[in-house]
């Protein structure tokens, strides 16, 4: 599989079109999807909930844009000022020795983000 950015209908060869194949999760994917950036809230990071058309007879429309708008949420969550505050003040004040005991609120939210999609599906 490889990724690349999505300028207009799939090739071709590509999975789409074709049945779904294995069980999410436990085999590899047939083809691998790139959801754009949306820069439209300036700096905030954000998936853009464009419907790609890969996704056609595998996910509905809502489903995706749940998917997308959770992933959006984690990712607000993750990149909070005030949890980086709290997290860079603790490191700071016992000259990082916290960082052996505490995780920061960025690295407990990050496998959130990448195993939201699979248990929406």
């Amino acid at each position: 599989p490889y990724s690349s950015y999505y300028f207009g209908p799939p090739p071709p060869d590509a999975a789409y079109g074709t049945p779904p194949v294995g069980q999410i999760g436990l085999h590899h994917p047939r083809e691998i999807v790139r959801i754009e950036r949306d820069y439209s809230a300036g700096e905030l990071p954000q998936f853009s909930p464009v419907y790609p058309l890969e996704f056609e007879g595998r996910l509905t429309p809502t489903q995706f844009l749940e998917s997308i708008n959770a992933m959006n949420e984690l990712l607000i969550s993750a990149h909070s000022l005030k949890q980086s505050f709290m997290d860079n003040a603790l490191s700071f004040f016992t000259l990082q020795a916290s960082r052996l005991v505490f995780t920061s609120h960025y690295e407990k939210v990050r496998p959130l983000l990448y195993h939201s999609v699979l248990r929406r599906r």
